[in-house]
């Protein structure tokens, strides 16, 4: 919506309203910038997965910084309906996902433990046989899930060794059929949002882009898997390496100049799938 300049005593402000529940967020105060209006959330609900707040946004035109709108709606938008329940499961709740966070969220979590144990083997797997193997174990369990080939419990000294264990939900698959993992169920999510009727096409576009992404991170992460289960010795530095190389390929994405596929795409591509078109208040 075309906002137009306001004199110095009143400001534009956004409200996230939940139309169900009827409840009211401040958002905060637009701030010009290049001819455009921008806005940073800073509100009470700043540690909230703003997804959550509810389904539609306002802007009012204020005299005064207010907890709930007064002035005239300049501006209206909701989220489609159809389509923001796949958005919803890929970024605030999924059900039977551990925490029940969004699929995506979840993905994100495993992918940062399995990096970091893919670095942490690297510098002492030739040291410390005993924390290496705890290390091996569980990045097979993050992968493959709690119900896959090469997943086992872990032991109690791992975790006294300090052993983050993945969540046994599986970046891969959680069950022998591969049908359940984060990446599966995160494309088919992504697929039914932008199949919506009410998916915008800047809602297609980053759904699309964000699928391509996600079956990118396939071919690393597989050849991770089947790198530690082929690992014949800790001592290998050849083999140790290569599990750290492709740990870094799924995360950060390959090395310039090929376009990026790691977690850094993925968060913006996620980002842009949440859309809503403000119109001007008649």
């Amino acid at each position: 919506a075309q906002l137009p300049p306001l004199p110095a005593s009143m400001s534009y402000r956004a409200w996230f309203i939940d139309s169900t529940n009827e409840s009211i967020h401040a958002l905060g105060s637009l701030q010009t910038q290049h001819q455009a209006y921008t806005l940073q959330f800073s509100g009470d609900a700043a540690g909230d997965n703003l997804l959550g707040l509810g389904n539609q946004v306002e802007i009012t035109r204020e005299t005064a910084i207010t907890d709930v709108p007064q002035g005239a709606v300049v501006a209206t938008g909701a989220f489609p309906p159809k389509a923001i329940v796949h958005i919803g499961h890929l970024l605030l709740s999924y059900p039977g996902v551990p925490g029940n966070v969004g699929l995506l969220d979840g993905f994100f979590k495993q992918m940062e433990i399995l990096d970091s144990q893919a670095h942490q083997l690297s510098l002492i797997a030739a040291t410390n046989p005993t924390l290496a193997r705890c290390l091996v174990q569980n990045m097979q369990a993050v992968l493959e899930g709690q119900h896959c080939l090469h997943t086992q419990a872990l032991a109690p000294t791992c975790a006294g060794l300090g052993v983050v264990a993945g969540d046994g939900f599986g970046l891969l698959a959680s069950t022998p059929d591969g049908n359940d993992g984060y990446i599966a169920l995160a494309s088919d999510h992504a697929s039914l949002a932008i199949q919506q009727p009410d998916a915008s096409p800047a809602m297609q576009s980053a759904g699309g882009q964000l699928l391509a992404t996600l079956a990118a991170l396939k071919s690393p992460l597989s050849g991770l898997d089947r790198a530690l289960a082929q690992l014949s010795t800790l001592t290998d530095a050849m083999q140790i390496a290569n599990l750290v190389q492709l740990a870094d390929a799924a995360y950060a994405g390959p090395a310039s100049p090929a376009p990026s596929t790691g977690i850094a795409q993925l968060r913006d591509e996620a980002e842009q799938l949440v859309v809503i078109d403000l119109l001007a208040a008649r």
